[in-house]
């Protein structure tokens, strides 16, 4: 792992400390529940207005960003002082209204606490949108500009600037699912929780604007292998627009860091089914360096409808003069055991082998599901979700035997199993689930068959994170 990105990213999200960012077992790569509510927070302030009581302020409207090449459109003042911290928590988060420029200042240096200020803001947006913030300073400050995004799960998305300390930080960043999404903007010179820059007072001035963007897919024709690609220095969201096969698995894979040289780039990879004309975001993975994540993503996911699609290759962060990457496209009908239709039949009770490497999330057992899977897969945050990638086996159970099926995985995962009725309906028909271990650790379930007839059930092998997978054995003992 890049150990400076890491160490940039935690102290940052440190820093933050009200952003929730993920949690226990509970809340893997792409689930859990993080970050607290929002509160109302404080008003933007009057319009036209600059800065308002910030101890030299940025002038009205028409002075300060809003000529010579700064950024346009009605202003506002963020509603603290110097002295006076009205917004630095995400709970006092102040509404930002998409287009308009804020005014806002870094507050004193917490000689206390022995932290900076962080002004929080939030807004909403719309599965599918493309937005692009912008954080400057004010003409005169020494502000050094950073800021991220984040949501209620391990969404982040960090801007700063590509080249001098005090230029803009700028970038796009698009939208996964429909919510609220909070924006926290710090002086960099504030986040070495070892060494910090105890910045702070009017002139860390700073001026700050979201503008909604059009996202434009470039067509694609499939396979494409290997596809080199770069991030702009304006940081843009790249898109990929192809044509999907109902029932077909379509892998995506973005390579970053693991490439040789490594690069600095931290990606995000959507899969979007816009065969509706609507975008729905089907298949999403994170590489989040800041909770810990891989380097790379790859994502596979089942094509449900055939039509337009496209890939979305977004980035959490960029720290350093590395900003390539290579892109991997197919679509392929679905292997051996990837979906109910193709479960891979048990004749007779033992051990198999297998490989969850290139399958993807497509039974879903907790979701609304059974009690049983329900008090299996969960922790003291609640029911969580097993997004990782599955596996589908089948066995036929004698009336009134016992079948015990046991996940061992190999190579640092965490599986899980669970043992269902009707794969088709797997959350409701559920019946039994174990995920009792760690990485390389057995995960058991048990059920059994109490009618009069022999019953056919599904044995799902699962995983806790969106990013593992790997090889297992699996083995089923019908006493």
């Amino acid at each position: 792992m890049n150990q400076l990105r890491l160490m940039t990213a935690v102290v940052f999200v440190f820093s933050l400390g009200a952003v929730g960012c993920g949690g226990g077992k509970g809340q893997p790569t792409d689930g859990g529940t993080g970050g607290g509510t929002a509160g109302t927070g404080g008003g933007m302030g009057s319009t036209g207005g600059g800065m308002g009581n910030t101890g030299g302020g940025m002038g009205g409207t028409g002075g300060g960003m809003g000529t010579g090449g700064g950024l346009m459109g009605v202003q506002v003042s963020e509603g603290e002082t110097p002295t006076e911290k009205t917004n630095n928590e995400e709970t006092a988060a102040e509404t930002l209204v998409v287009d308009t420029v804020v005014n806002g200042t870094i507050g004193n240096w917490d000689t206390m606490a022995m932290k900076g200020d962080v002004d929080y803001y939030k807004f909403t947006a719309t599965e599918g949108e493309v937005y692009r913030i912008t954080v400057q300073p004010a003409p005169g400050s020494a502000f050094q500009p950073t800021s991220i995004v984040v949501n209620d799960s391990d969404y982040y998305r960090e801007a700063t600037p590509s080249g001098a300390a005090t230029d803009p930080g700028t970038r796009q960043f698009f939208i996964p699912k429909t919510g609220v999404y909070y924006v926290a903007v710090a002086d960099a010179r504030n986040l070495d929780d070892q060494n910090p820059g105890m910045q702070g007072g009017p002139d860390l001035t700073y001026q700050l604007q979201i503008v909604k963007e059009t996202l434009t897919p470039s067509a694609v024709t499939l396979p494409v292998t290997a596809q080199a690609g770069t991030l702009s220095a304006d940081g843009k969201v790249q898109a990929f627009s192809f044509t999907a096969t109902a029932g077909e698995v379509v892998h995506g894979e973005v390579v970053a860091g693991a490439l040789m040289p490594a690069s600095d780039v931290d990606p995000a990879i959507y899969l979007v089914d816009n065969s509706t004309g609507t975008p729905k975001v089907v298949g999403a993975l994170e590489d989040n360096d800041a909770l810990g994540g891989d380097y790379d993503v790859t994502l596979n996911t089942l094509a449900t409808n055939g039509g337009a699609y496209y890939f979305v290759v977004d980035y959490g962060s960029v720290l350093g003069p590395a900003r390539n990457f290579t892109m991997t496209f197919t679509s392929a009908p679905p292997p051996p055991g990837a979906s109910c239709a193709t479960a891979i039949a048990i004749a007779s009770p033992g051990m198999v082998s297998g490989n969850s490497n290139g399958f993807f999330n497509n039974v879903d057992v907790t979701d609304m599901g059974s009690m049983v899977c329900s008090m299996a897969f969960s922790d003291s945050g609640g029911t969580y979700s097993l997004p990782g990638p599955d596996m589908v086996y089948s066995i036929s159970v004698p009336a009134g035997k016992t079948l015990t099926a046991t996940v061992l995985p190999s190579g640092g995962w965490d599986s899980a199993v669970a043992i269902v009725t009707d794969c088709a309906m797997a959350a409701t028909s559920c019946v039994a689930g174990g995920d009792q271990g760690l990485d390389d650790a057995a995960d058991s379930a048990t059920y059994t068959n109490s009618t009069a007839q022999a019953q056919q059930v599904f044995i799902i092998v699962d995983a806790w994170d969106g990013s593992q997978h790997g090889a297992f054995t699996l083995t089923t003992a019908i006493p």
